[in-house]
């Protein structure tokens, strides 16, 4: 289950849209 989730987070994250946006919530968190 864990290593399914895995796989679905590290695509997501190929996403440029989702990388922005994590970047985002990185720099709000400071």
């Amino acid at each position: 289950m864990r290593e399914a989730a895995w796989k679905l987070t590290s695509g997501f994250r190929e996403i440029p849209e989702v990388q922005h946006w994590l970047v985002e919530q990185a720099g709000r968190k400071d």
